[in-house]
């Protein structure tokens, strides 16, 4: 009976949907990698290039080797390469950061042995951001996806302001970051202003009331399920 029991429990934990509920992902409507205006990160160049890759890489090949200047210098494909070379075909690839590249490309249905990354590349090449996304959920068995969205970011905010259906994607749920509100309360504050909120960097008059109808006005306009800081 236990053993049973134990099989109908891991069943249901396998075979339910999951909410990831923080990722830096965001709609295709935000534009997607290789644009360089866009905010949505994918593809093979932009899993190798993750930053704890690029700190893991510099134990390698020092900043004496390759100065951090000449590598933020190289395109996203030569960073890539430089990581995918001294990180997985010149060395073991154990750490965390290396096994999670592994496992998606694995996972991708990929050889996770190819020497370069063109074959990686084209299986890329040959589907749409919307297509992988897809895919992705499907293997993970993921049911909604939720964005983190920095109101205080000029280029994210733009996207919102200038697409107010930019959201609207039913895989995604938004959340509303404010870090600069409570780290930063002066710089806030004057972006508040800016923005037509009469708010004051010491609180007086009504400026609790006015952040509270900025928080109110933005969790609208994105229709956020939770506010975030870090």
């Amino acid at each position: 009976m236990s053993e049973q029991m134990h099989q109908m429990v891991t069943n249901a934990l396998v075979n339910q949907p999951v909410t990831d509920l923080h990722t830096h992902c965001y709609t295709p409507e935000f534009g997607a990698s290789p644009d360089p205006d866009g905010l949505l990160l994918w593809g093979i160049d932009e899993l190798v290039t993750y930053h704890y890759l690029i700190a893991e890489v510099y134990r390698i090949v020092p900043a004496s080797e390759l100065p951090y200047e000449k590598y933020w210098r190289m395109s996203k494909q030569a960073q890539a390469d430089h990581i995918w070379k001294h990180l997985f075909v010149e060395h073991t690839p154990v750490s965390e950061a290396c096994r999670g590249v592994l496992t998606t490309i694995e996972k991708l249905g990929l050889d996770p042995n190819e020497k370069t990354l063109d074959a990686y590349r084209k299986f890329f090449a040959d589907q749409t951001a919307d297509q992988y996304i897809d895919h992705v959920m499907e293997l993970a068995n993921i049911d909604s996806i939720t964005m983190t969205n920095s109101v205080f970011d000029d280029h994210e905010r733009g996207k919102w302001e200038a697409n107010p259906n930019v959201g609207d994607d039913p895989r995604f749920e938004a959340v509303l970051r404010i870090d600069p509100l409570l780290r930063d309360w002066r710089g806030a504050c004057a972006q508040l202003r800016e923005w037509g909120y009469d708010a004051n960097p010491d609180f007086s008059g009504n400026t609790v009331d006015q952040v509270r109808r900025f928080l109110a006005d933005w969790l609208d306009r994105m229709n956020a399920i939770y506010i975030a800081m870090s």
